[in-house]
């Protein structure tokens, strides 16, 4: 079952994200709403994907995957989500796909469908 790590600082997000890959019954979550909470649970739990906020209270989105990269630690498929998207071209390196906020749950769930083996 893929794991899917879902970082967010907007509970209303995070609790729909987590409704939508509930529903589909294959992937397991679980969620942080700072990027150094993110990098906590990365570097205990290894996960097949994260879906990132850009925009986060204590770094930014493209740092905490920067940072996982850095450790070796970040999952092979990284979301990028942002009301206005900022990416920066040095963490999107990989297979990183970007959204807009908000997410189309349908879109959203085919997307890790067809990039993950569920």
């Amino acid at each position: 079952m893929p794991r899917v790590l879902i970082v967010d600082d907007e509970p209303a997000v995070l609790t729909s994200i987590a409704r939508v890959l509930a529903r589909d019954a294959r992937f397991e979550t679980r969620t942080a709403t700072r990027g150094l909470e993110a990098l906590d649970l990365a570097a205990a739990e290894s996960y097949d994907a994260i879906i990132c906020d850009i925009v986060l209270p204590d770094m930014d989105g493209n740092a905490v995957v920067a940072e996982m990269k850095q450790r070796r630690i970040c999952p092979p498929l990284v979301v990028m989500v942002s009301g206005i998207v900022r990416a920066d071209p040095r963490a999107a390196a990989g297979d990183t796909v970007f959204l807009r906020k908000p997410i189309n749950g349908v879109q959203l769930l085919s997307l890790l469908q067809s990039r993950l083996v569920v």
